[in-house]
């Protein structure tokens, strides 16, 4: 698929409301992330936000899309951008942060992208993980009820992932 920046950024307003609303719901890390990864980064848009965010991180943005890359570079120079494929992409130094929105459901195989990707992350202290984990089961937990089966019907067909260690 050949993706056209101007054709991605006439909707940009409307693309850019719930990139907004998922950073808004990532705590600030202490101490700030040293590394962020914008995965399937398109024209940067949200690149130069989350470089907003962390100043003094090293932002990478990362995308298939030469001509979105392109955009991106003239949008966040203060960046930097790789051309990978993101469902196959490994980190090079290990992520604080890998921010993602809009991007991995147009990939298959979540069983293995998602452990692959967490498992890039630097690593969290154990008391800050324990906290993380239990914030986030009682989060998400009223959002998908039991069946009485005992599964769980997941309610949404697009996938927002914050994944922070």
């Amino acid at each position: 698929m050949q993706w056209d920046p101007a054709l991605y950024l006439r909707y940009g307003d409307e693309r850019l409301r719930p990139a907004l609303d998922l950073l808004a719901r990532i705590d600030a890390p202490a101490p700030a992330p040293a590394h962020v990864v914008d995965l399937g980064c398109g024209p940067g848009n949200v690149t130069t936000i989350l470089k907003q965010r962390w100043p003094a991180a090293d932002v990478l943005g990362i995308d298939g899309s030469a001509p979105m890359l392109d955009k991106a570079r003239a949008a966040a120079p203060h960046c930097r951008f790789e051309q990978a494929d993101f469902g196959t992409w490994t980190a090079d130094t290990a992520p604080n942060v890998i921010y993602t929105n809009a991007a991995l459901h147009w990939l298959g195989g979540h069983d293995t992208l998602f452990p692959r990707l967490f498992a890039q992350l630097a690593p969290l202290p154990p008391d800050l993980r324990a906290e993380f984990l239990a914030a986030y089961t009682a989060a998400v937990a009223p959002h998908y009820p039991r069946r009485p089966d005992g599964t769980t019907l997941l309610p949404f067909r697009r996938l927002f992932i914050l994944a922070r260690r």
